[in-house]
């Protein structure tokens, strides 16, 4: 699925601390810049589900990294970013993955858990 996009997503230029205390700038660069000038961008329609068994739906850029999906749920539905996980099909998604990377697509459910 692909749609235009003439900005990147709400998180642009948020400001995450990590677990360690280090500052993390989360910055989406603009579409038309991100992918050489191609404004197309493909994204997946997935679902959270959430520590307190909610559901949420989401769409995403497909190449979004797991840190950036764990700092949009709390950005989005105020779950801590310290702390939380995120599992896809039982297994545990690290930071430096992308949604692409792990397999995630449109349909898909990923478990938001928080430690602690």
């Amino acid at each position: 699925q692909k749609h235009r996009s003439p900005s990147a997503i709400a998180l642009a230029g948020s400001t995450i601390v990590s677990e360690t205390g280090r500052r993390m700038n989360i910055s989406v660069p603009d579409a038309g810049v991100r992918d050489g000038g191609r404004e197309e961008i493909t994204t997946v329609d997935f679902k959270i589900e959430m520590p307190g068994g909610s559901t949420e739906s989401v769409t995403m850029d497909q190449g979004q990294t797991v840190e950036y999906v764990r700092a949009y749920i709390h950005e989005h539905f105020g779950v801590p970013f310290t702390g939380s996980t995120l599992s896809y099909n039982g297994k545990p998604m690290f930071d430096p993955m992308s949604l692409v990377d792990l397999g995630v697509s449109s349909g898909s459910t990923v478990v938001c858990k928080v430690e602690g």
